[in-house]
């Protein structure tokens, strides 16, 4: 639970809407662009259509906080995504000329009164100091640094022995090509013991489609089967299949996750950027 320090603010009109309503997610993607040119550096936003899944309910996509000014132009946002019962994700954008007037904190606030039993988490540009002088004020703290790394099907060369793929998801649909996220991928491998063929699990990761694309997610290897080439054969068989229906496959990872680093490079993933992030 956040507890923040309230204190008598500015008044202000703060209209909370679905990403999906009317030209919500335009007026918000405008706002991230004048930030941008003004600070220099990317300003990490989760409201773009192709960062939600419309197949999911309205409640399960992003929200945001608005607030307008006189003349109906938009001053701020606060946009939040709930990843599951006790975490949610945060982005926002306050107008540079509306800055040191406390709307951030005033549109956080109003996040933690409504939804006061979370953790919440924001992305940030390592470059971002003021942001990072932002969110320290209402409490947040360093937590990790992640890479995101990305790979183009015409740079993935498949030379590891293939297994079987069994591939779950809500449907129960066993395609790659199902629009349907998350994907749960498990790697099987048969063991011949006493005469008989034992179906074993090796680990599993996740897949998340968008429309040209997959978005890895956690990959696991049962701890019978590491270092011993059984992470690099699921990866590899996954993305062989996944580049028969997508362009190229997109990843985070922790920075300090070196083996994983380490696999996904041997696999021809290059690093795209570095992300500094922020919990409470």
């Amino acid at each position: 639970m956040v507890k923040c320090k309230k204190r008598k603010d500015m008044q202000m009109q703060i209209n909370k809407q679905s990403i999906r309503h009317k030209n919500v997610e335009e007026m918000c993607d405008a706002l991230n662009e004048k930030c941008m040119a003004h600070d220099g550096f990317l300003n990490y936003s989760f409201l773009k259509e192709s960062e939600y899944d419309y197949n999911l309910p309205e409640t399960e996509n992003p929200y945001a906080y608005l607030m307008f000014d006189d003349a109906d132009a938009l001053v701020a946002y606060l946009g939040f995504l709930k990843i599951d019962a006790n975490n949610m994700q945060v982005c926002m954008a306050v107008d540079p000329k509306r800055r040191r007037q406390r709307i951030g904190t005033n549109l956080f606030l109003r996040l933690v009164s409504e939804f006061d039993s979370f953790s919440y988490s924001v992305s940030l540009d390592p470059e971002n100091g003021t942001g990072k002088a932002f969110l320290e004020t209402l409490g947040f703290n360093f937590a990790s640094k992640e890479i995101s790394m990305e790979l183009n099907k015409d740079n993935f060369k498949f030379d590891a022995n293939p297994i079987e793929l069994k591939i779950e998801n809500d449907e129960s649909n066993e395609e790659l090509k199902s629009d349907t996220a998350p994907l749960k991928i498990t790697g099987i491998i048969n063991e011949e013991i006493d005469d008989k063929t034992i179906e074993k699990e090796i680990g599993w990761l996740y897949l998340i489609k968008d429309e040209n694309s997959f978005c890895l997610c956690d990959i696991e290897v049962n701890e019978e089967f590491r270092e011993k080439g059984y992470g690099n054969r699921l990866l590899q068989t996954t993305l062989k299949d996944a580049f028969k229906h997508a362009d190229k496959i997109v990843l985070h990872v922790t920075s300090d996750n070196t083996p994983a680093i380490k696999l996904y490079e041997k696999n021809g993933f290059k690093t795209l950027e570095t992300i500094d992030i922020y919990e409470i």
